[in-house]
């Protein structure tokens, strides 16, 4: 979606609160092919997000901030654009649960860092600040029973604790993407359950080693 209406939407959601109505122009925006559906849910955690942040701080808030990198005379110069910064130069970037969006790494700053990404945003604009924490925003209805959770990350994980979180957002996604939580007899969640168990294991054994 362009940058300018996103910020638009942005704008009209702030003021007038319509969930509904907000998530169906994004995903109708950005057209019905995945690509377009994933952009889609990008951009309603940027909208929603920044939202939240913008009642919390009272800031003044910006999606798809303007950062451009000086090259030498030869070559065009780089653009950025920050997901979310408020007025006193706070910044966040919005990134996906891996485990949901790895056939899709297509879609352009999916699967960069976003630690590399606010680290090299703070080297080209000295005024830029890692953005403050807030409650995660959970359950926020998507479309039918499709909901989405967004939560605020700030620590850095070493690889041991890096392996464990994306052992336990895999464990929260075969969960809400594989059991059919409408049937509850439905036989395929017996196997499901089964591989859950296992992988629980798994982080429970990892965690121990962790610990020792």
């Amino acid at each position: 979606m362009a940058k300018e209406l996103i910020n638009r939407i942005f704008a009209t959601f702030s003021r007038k609160n319509n969930t509904e109505k907000m998530i169906n122009t994004v995903i109708s925006a950005n057209g019905n092919k995945d690509t377009g559906r994933y952009q889609a849910f990008h951009e309603i955690t940027q909208i929603i997000a920044g939202r939240s942040i913008h009642r919390q701080t009272g800031l003044a808030t910006q999606l798809e901030y303007h950062i451009e990198e000086q090259t030498p005379w030869w070559r065009p110069n780089k653009h950025y654009w920050v997901d979310i910064v408020t007025s006193n130069f706070q910044m966040w970037e919005v990134k996906p649960r891996k485990e949901v969006f790895s056939f899709n790494a297509s879609i352009e700053g999916l699967y960069e860092n976003a630690e590399a990404q606010l680290n090299k945003y703070a080297s080209l604009n000295n005024k830029l600040k890692r953005g403050q924490q807030f409650d995660d925003i959970l359950g926020v209805g998507i479309v039918g029973d499709l909901k989405m959770n967004i939560d605020f990350y700030d620590k850095k994980f070493n690889a041991e604790e890096e392996k464990i979180k994306e052992k336990i957002m895999s464990v929260h996604v075969d969960f809400f993407w594989e059991m059919n939580l409408k049937d509850r007899n439905d036989p395929k969640n017996k196997e499901v359950a089964k591989e859950i168990s296992n992988e629980l294991r798994e982080i429970r054994e990892m965690l121990d080693d962790l610990n020792n």
